[in-house]
């Protein structure tokens, strides 16, 4: 079970669920890859 925010990220997200990665680690940090191709938009960033 895991926690989102609701964003349209998190819903493709879990929308492509099930899916396999391999994750790595930085301090408390987990980072992964996915089968998902989204643009970033400019106002995304403060």
């Amino acid at each position: 079970m895991c926690e989102t925010l609701d964003t349209l990220t998190a819903a493709a997200i879990l929308a492509a669920l099930p899916f396999s990665s391999n994750a790595n680690t930085w301090g408390d940090e987990i980072y992964l890859t996915t089968p998902l191709n989204i643009e970033i938009k400019a106002w995304m960033h403060p």
